[in-house]
């Protein structure tokens, strides 16, 4: 069975889908997509894994793009070509696009692993895809739907900190025009306001595409900022999960945390500036339902 992945997060579902399915590690073979993060090449921490592992090298921007997928096509043909079932990391990669397409022609089985909230917007566009979705967002087949879903179970944390803290889940919406810098950094000011007189410490847990001089403003304003070496999830799992009050705009591990943690106060925070399209505000607000319905509450900050 080969998985073709390219996040830590699609990795962790890879694996769970793997355990699930009974596949054993003889018969695991992943690809691992290189995007020239190298946070993000660490965090996969792929000397631990138990199975046959590839890297390929494919940065998201740059002219060397098209000739280089060019180049993963020809290399992995044989590999692609041979293998009966197919674990897709991303349903909207420039990657893995083309092979869903052509896996009707090929009789192969495609497993959809979910790499965050955008699937809960993204479902739609599957409707006539004939593929299982290994996921444990809340998305339900119609009568009219090619895809079947299979269910993750969500494990709880066994271990905690013993002091309690205010957790902040960092996302690169800076990074991707969403949000200035100067509102970014004035809306942990103000839960930092909100909770210091409860409160000491206030960790900020940043995402691998965040930039340096937004990580350095970060920690001006008083947060304690944490680079962890594996996706959050995992990190929990494999050490002490913190207790007290959770915090994000609309990060899937925001949601992944909430349904792993035994108690804790969680929120999300819904006020965004510079939204590039009305596809991105309705897929945000999709997110924000979604926590609602889970138990996770709207942060309110007075101004």
């Amino acid at each position: 069975m080969l998985a073709i992945i390219e996040s830590p997060y699609q990795l962790q579902n890879s694996l769970s889908l793997f355990d699930t399915l009974g596949i054993k590690n003889k018969d695991r073979k992943i690809l691992v997509r290189d995007n020239g993060n190298k946070i993000q090449q660490k965090q996969y921490m792929l000397n631990k894994l138990n199975a046959d592992v590839m890297f390929f090298y494919l940065p998201a921007r740059g002219i060397k793009k098209v000739p280089l997928l060019m180049y993963f096509y020809f290399k992995c043909f044989y590999l692609l070509l041979s293998a009966k079932s197919l674990i897709i990391g991303d349903a909207r990669s420039i990657v893995c696009r083309p092979l869903i397409k052509l896996s009707k022609y090929f009789n192969k089985t495609i497993y959809l692993v979910d790499d965050g909230l955008y699937l809960l917007s993204h479902v739609s566009k599957l409707e006539k895809v004939n593929c299982t979705i290994y996921t444990s967002l809340p998305i339900v087949k119609n009568k009219d739907s090619s895809f079947d879903v299979l269910k993750k179970e969500i494990a709880k944390f066994s271990n905690y900190e013993r002091n309690k803290s205010v957790s902040f889940i960092g996302q690169h919406l800076v990074e991707l025009g969403f949000i200035s810098e100067d509102e970014y950094i004035f809306e942990l000011k103000k839960i930092i306001d909100l909770y210091k007189g409860e409160y000491i410490n206030f960790n900020y847990y940043m995402h691998r595409s965040e930039s340096q001089s937004k990580i350095k403003q970060v920690e001006l304003a008083g947060f304690n900022v944490i680079s962890l070496p594996t996706s959050i999830e995992s990190y929990f799992y494999e050490n002490k999960a913190p207790q007290g009050i959770f915090i994000s705009f609309y990060s899937t591990a925001l949601l992944n945390i909430f349904n792993a943690h035994k108690g804790s106060d969680f929120y999300f925070i819904s006020k965004l500036f510079t939204l590039p399209s009305d596809e991105v505000i309705n897929s945000i607000g999709i997110c924000h339902n979604v926590m609602k319905l889970a138990g996770i509450c709207e942060l309110e900050v007075q101004e």
